[in-house]
């Protein structure tokens, strides 16, 4: 795991390269995960096994509201769990309660970089991770 706060990597990745300094840093030490924050929109990408994570806001502005984009581009208050379980690990994904979320929640691996791989219109069905 590699924690930081700016996702620097979102440019490079979105453009479709993996070929920039920290991704050439963690590939070869066997990272899998690079988490961070502080855009305010949750971002999943995967590239060469790694995932790129940026957890959304969980109370400040979020940009893309004001520019109409949604809980599907990333744009909702959030938390994040982790779990590790011996060499398996899970994010689960919550979305705020009413009156400024619908309280969805998901498995991370569910989003991808294009958004969800689900129906964003339908919440989940559970309230707090499995186990």
């Amino acid at each position: 795991f590699v924690f930081f706060h700016r996702p620097f990597w979102l440019v490079p990745l979105k453009l479709g390269s993996g070929e920039f300094p920290l991704h050439k840093l963690v590939k070869p030490y066997g990272v899998n995960f690079v988490v961070c924050g502080h855009g305010h929109q949750f971002v999943r990408i995967v590239r060469d096994g790694i995932v790129y994570m940026e957890v959304g806001s969980s109370g400040g502005l979020m940009k893309g509201l004001a520019r109409g984009e949604g809980f599907n581009q990333g744009w909702f208050y959030q938390h994040v769990w982790g779990r590790v379980t011996g060499s398996r690990v899970e994010f689960t994904v919550k979305e705020i309660g009413p009156p400024k979320g619908r309280g969805r929640m998901f498995n991370s691996d569910e989003w991808d970089e294009h958004g969800p791989r689900f129906d964003g219109a339908d919440p989940a069905g559970y309230e707090r991770p499995p186990g």
